[in-house]
Order: structure tokens, then C-alpha cells, then sequence
């Protein structure tokens, strides 16, 4: 991630979160304890100027602060533990809570702040990314189900594109999806 300062958020493993400098000098870094296995596949610096660590394995979200303190955590809803597989991209939501890509359940989970599960979608494949619309809905890089959907609250799909949609595209292992300014999807 790009930071306002000029640095950017980014990972040298799936063990650590660090910040650079525009000369590529270290300024902050994250590394989980090795209590248990952990790989982290989702951070991000929130508006507060907290850093968002989602953390495979313990099944959770931490916001960080610049000393390396955890000013937050939020507890996951796993069903099949995996710490390769329990999260793949989060983005926070506009009332502080956060969408969870779920690879290994196969889900997209809204949650609050607490950790309360407020809206779930099964993706029926694995999933990779999920973001949260200006308009209320969800879109979802379905990773192996070779799609992007725009899913309602009420989980209907409003909008697709599948795996042959394209004319000269197929679609494969669909990761990144962001619902650009001028109302196209990239």
C-alpha cells in the first residue's frame, strides 16, 4: 500500500508487515509471535493511522499502533482452520468493522467491530478478495471459481462476469477486484 507519506506498506514473508521510506529504509515493522504457525496475507494502514494485520492461523484482526502496541483485536469465524487458507484480502468497512475474504470456508463474512458475523455469502469456491460497495453490496473476486460478482445484502449476484464472458479473456484464479470511481470494475 501506498502510504500518504510517501512510504509504502508492504511484506518481505508471509511473517511480517513492514514500512519503508521512499530511500527503502525500514520505519516500522510487525512480525506476529511464533507461539503458532501465522502467515499473514491482508494488512492495511487505516485512516486513524493504525495498521489492520489480519492473521491466518490465530484466526484474527489486529489494529496496530506505531510503537507495535495491539489497540483492537477482532476474532474470526473459522470452520476449517488453516493457516494458509483462514483469510486472503480484508478491507475495512465505513463503520469500523471489516470483509473477510475466507479462502478455506469458502465465504465472504461482514463483521462489526466486536467480532459478530453481520453478513455471510458462500462463494462455493475459494475465495481471495471482497470489498464492501458505496452502494451496500459486495464485489468478490471468486479466486478459483474463475468470476467476479456483485452479491446484494440479500445474497442475490447483480452483476457477474464469468470465466469465458470476455471475448479473448478467460478468467483463472481471479485475486484483486476494485469497483473503479467511473463505475467500472478493474
Amino acid at each position: 500500500q501506498f502510504l500518504d507519506n510517501g512510504h509504502w506498506l508492504l511484506q518481505t514473508s508471509f511473517q511480517n508487515v513492514i514500512e519503508v521510506d521512499i530511500q527503502g529504509r525500514e520505519v516500522w515493522r510487525y512480525e506476529p509471535s511464533q507461539a503458532e504457525r501465522v502467515e499473514i496475507h491482508s494488512f492495511r494502514r487505516l485512516p486513524s493511522g493504525l495498521t489492520m494485520v489480519a492473521e491466518s492461523g490465530p484466526g484474527r484482526i489486529l489494529e496496530i499502533d506505531r510503537d507495535g502496541r495491539i489497540q483492537h483485536t477482532l476474532p474470526l469465524t473459522l470452520e476449517k482452520r488453516d493457516p494458509h487458507r483462514d483469510t486472503r484480502l480484508v478491507r475495512p468497512t465505513s463503520d469500523g468493522g471489516y470483509v473477510v475474504a475466507h479462502e478455506g470456508d469458502l465465504k465472504v463474512r461482514q463483521y462489526d467491530r466486536t467480532g459478530h458475523v453481520l453478513w455471510t455469502y458462500d462463494v462455493q469456491s475459494q475465495v481471495y478478495s471482497a470489498s464492501q460497495l458505496a452502494n451496500g453490496n459486495f464485489l468478490i473476486g471468486t479466486g478459483g471459481g474463475h468470476s467476479v460478482l456483485e452479491v446484494s445484502r440479500e445474497g442475490k449476484i447483480v452483476w457477474q462476469v464469468s470465466q469465458n464472458d470476455l471475448p479473448g479473456v478467460s478468467l483463472a484464479w481471479v485475486t484483486m477486484t476494485e469497483r473503479l470511481d467511473n463505475g467500472n470494475t478493474w
